[in-house]
């Protein structure tokens, strides 16, 4: 279509791309809504459609779409999905929604990510242990100690799915049906592993696993390839801000074990701008155009939005993030911007 090419044009040579923020009347927010109205549930659906979820993440700028499935949470789309698929710490808030603690782990980006062993850059640099203690944030923050939260996320009948990157091919691919919890916290983990920046590989299934942005950034393809008809795709990024490429101790920690890992993979990260730019293109227009099959939407912080860094640790700046995220839902499924508290929960004053 003529008016979805101009505006992937637009995207891919840094145009001003308009950007559909309210989302209501597109066929998937009306899927979305009716199921929302109806209550309804897995397994008991009155529409022959699958609603997908697609959740980027982005190290500590997670806590934007920490924010949006909160916000999600909170309207009652918890049930009304069929999948959830996050990638990197989209993931952990993929995992967070379908076990109802989005409101706790979208809190503990600007509380427990900052305050306790997660993110260590002195550790790293020192050579004491990764940036990023992958295995505390998911065992102590995510998914907790027993299983209680796996058994929550399983009861839902949403089908999870944690996208992370097979090394030896260097292709995305989706880790779900877990055998057991172990597993599935392993599963998280992969899908959050940078290289040099989170350890080695994790080793799962007979093979090696590393982040899953390195080769899907915003994981609808995968929602796609999973049977999908209808995808809600959440956006980190502000519109107008593009993928870059890492810079400071982050771009020399990862160009070493990218190095270490062969050429395969660190060619597909090297790929990642240039992908990632086509992505929001594509869901940039169908967003306007509403066309089908099948039918995408996405959500996103507007433009002039602060960024929030892969590594942020300033907590006004994540606070902010979160509540940009959350905003950005309700402006998509309601046409409004509420005020939200601490919780992000809408109240009647305070910030938004």
């Amino acid at each position: 279509m003529p008016r979805t090419s101009a505006l992937q044009e637009a995207v891919l040579h840094g145009g001003d791309v308009p950007h559909r923020t309210d989302l209501r009347g597109h066929p998937v927010v009306e899927l979305l809504l009716r199921r929302i109205a109806e209550g309804s549930v897995p397994g008991a659906r009155r529409d022959p459609y699958v609603l997908a979820l697609a959740v980027e993440g982005g190290g500590m700028r997670g806590v934007v779409s920490a924010g949006m499935v909160t916000a999600l949470s909170y309207l009652g789309a918890r049930h009304a999905f069929d999948i959830a698929i996050g990638v990197s710490a989209g993931a952990s808030n993929a995992f967070a929604l379908v076990a109802g603690t989005d409101d706790a782990v979208a809190a503990a980006y600007s509380g427990a990510c900052i305050d306790g062993p997660f993110l260590s850059v002195r550790r790293a640099l020192l050579g004491r242990g990764p940036l990023m203690d992958l295995e505390h944030l998911v065992d102590d923050i995510v998914v907790g100690r027993d299983d209680s939260r796996i058994a929550a996320a399983a009861s839902s009948g949403v089908r999870l799915g944690f996208l992370a990157t097979e090394v030896e091919r260097a292709e995305p691919v989706v880790l779900e049906n877990f055998a057991d919890g172990t597993e599935l916290r392993r599963a998280l983990r992969a899908s959050s592993l940078l290289p040099g920046i989170a350890g080695a590989p994790a080793e799962l299934r007979g093979r090696r696993w590393v982040d899953g942005t390195i080769t899907q950034s915003i994981p609808y393809p995968a929602a796609i390839a999973c049977g999908a008809t209808h995808v809600l795709a959440l956006q980190t990024r502000p519109v107008g801000v593009p993928l870059r490429a890492p810079r400071g101790p982050e771009r020399v920690l990862v160009a070493r074990a990218l190095r270490r890992l062969g050429p395969q993979v660190e060619a597909a990260f090297a790929e990642r701008p240039a992908r990632y730019a086509a992505a929001v293109a594509e869901l940039a227009a169908r967003s306007h155009d509403e066309a089908g099959p099948v039918h995408m939407a996405t959500v996103r912080p507007a433009a002039g939005t602060p960024p929030v860094g892969q590594l942020e640790r300033n907590r006004a700046r994540l606070l902010a993030g979160g509540r940009a995220g959350a905003a950005a839902v309700h402006l998509a499924l309601e046409g409004t911007r509420p005020w939200l508290d601490g919780r992000l929960r809408v109240t009647t004053g305070g910030a938004v």
